[in-house]
């Protein structure tokens, strides 16, 4: 059966060379107007059969509750007021609280990076300052058990409870209840002496910062401008600041890194496909917002200038599994037209320089090309692009398939040697 069809093709070839020449011809232009539409799905998921009921359940997850692939703006430069401005930038500008059904297949994302502000479909939500209000609803759901009956316990206590809180009408009286409720505890103290007073030194610090920053208000119309919280911290000291550093937060709430010479933003995209079609406008997206708003906070940073002198530039720069995909998206792109011409000049040259001929070495790898752009064309047909594991079949299939062309050389040039 090969054998007869391998015949009757090789007859095909010898009676109408012409025709076959003119036909693979226009097969490889027919073939190479559908390259332009060959996507490269740099995305994960891509790697997995859609159909599999494992990935269908997964990404019906992520439909309802969001992507856990999140992009991390990271600002660094300039100062700290600086980067707040940039931070608070990005959160008011970017999130478009309108949630979107997910892409359905050959639809493009309406994420689009050419457009305005709250561009739909890009960015869901942005984190990067915490903000007790929206908690403190919920303020109770977060102490443990043994606190919460603590709380309780003090709410109901005569000295210090409920009743004696809502009697308090001036300072004179909340003066007067804090050191009565200070001299009770030193006197029925169960505590060691240390830690006692450790927490009494504390206690009296605090008050006394808050007491500080009353009189600076009552004698500075400025001062009163100034948010009484930033105000209060500021007077806590350097060891109070580090400590909330550490912990991933500044003194005004926004997360910074653990040197504070760095802000951060999580910025969450509205659709929680990983496919480079929806992922690259998103990541685009937020960092034409992010470059226009480092800009802005960067002339508004001098001598005299509302936020002060600035070290070093500002700038934001993107990470995070959305980045790594546009950037592997960039990479794909990029070196699979450049591997591809090397390996196709390294062939052609081993051709040329093996037969010692520039002519039989142009005319081997001619089939070769037909062959890899009708292959492409078949690819894009049947899959309709390629995924990050076979992207790398083009420069494979071009090494393997110039076999075929060194086999009838050799053949001719045996014949012809005869």
């Amino acid at each position: 059966m090969r054998d007869r069809l391998l015949r009757q093709l090789s007859e095909l070839v010898i009676a109408s060379p012409g025709r076959v020449l003119v036909v693979a011809l226009l097969l490889a232009v027919a073939s190479a107007l559908t390259l332009p539409n060959l996507q490269i799905e740099a995305g994960h998921s891509a790697l997995f059969d859609g159909k599999d009921i494992h990935r269908q359940r997964f990404q019906a997850f992520l439909d309802e509750f969001g992507s856990p692939d999140v992009l991390f703006a990271l600002v660094q430069g300039g100062n700290p007021r600086a980067r707040r401005q940039v931070i608070d930038a990005l959160r008011g500008r970017l999130p478009q609280a309108k949630k979107l059904p997910p892409l359905k297949k050959g639809q493009r994302s309406p994420c689009d990076v050419k457009t305005g502000e709250r561009t739909p479909g890009c960015v869901r939500d942005v984190v990067g300052r915490f903000e007790l209000g929206p908690l403190r609803p919920y303020g109770l759901l977060y102490l443990s058990e043994k606190n919460l009956r603590s709380l309780a316990t003090t709410l109901q206590d005569p000295n210090i409870g409920l009743r004696r809180i809502a009697s308090i009408n001036d300072l004179a009286t909340l003066f007067g209840a804090i050191a009565e409720e200070v001299d009770r505890r030193a006197q029925s103290a169960q505590e060691p002496i240390g830690k006692a007073l450790a927490q009494a030194q504390l206690a009296m610090r605090l008050f006394s910062a808050f007491i500080a920053e009353l009189e600076l208000r009552a004698a500075s119309d400025d001062r009163a401008k100034v948010s009484l919280a930033d105000a209060f911290l500021a007077t806590l000291g350097d060891k109070l600041k580090e400590r909330l550093q550490r912990s991933g937060i500044d003194t005004a709430g926004y997360l910074v890194s653990r040197d504070g010479q760095i802000h951060l933003a999580i910025v969450r995209p509205a659709n929680s496909s990983d496919e480079p079609k929806v992922v690259v406008p998103f990541v685009r997206y937020v960092q034409r917002i992010a470059d226009e708003a480092a800009k802005k906070a960067s002339a508004q940073c001098g001598e005299g200038k509302p936020l002060g002198v600035c070290k070093g530039e500002l700038r934001v720069t993107l990470t995070g599994l959305p980045a790594l995909i546009a950037a592997e998206k960039d990479t794909l792109t990029r070196d699979l037209a450049l591997t591809s011409a090397v390996a196709a000049a390294g062939i052609l040259l081993i051709f040329i320089f093996g037969f010692r001929s520039l002519r039989q070495g142009l005319l081997g790898f001619l089939p070769l090309g037909i062959a890899v752009l009708c292959t492409l064309a078949v690819v894009r047909a049947a899959f309709g692009g390629l995924n990050l594991v076979t992207s790398a079949f083009l420069p494979t299939v071009m090494g393997l398939g110039i076999d075929f062309a060194v086999h009838f050389t050799m053949r001719y040039r045996e014949e012809l040697g005869r």
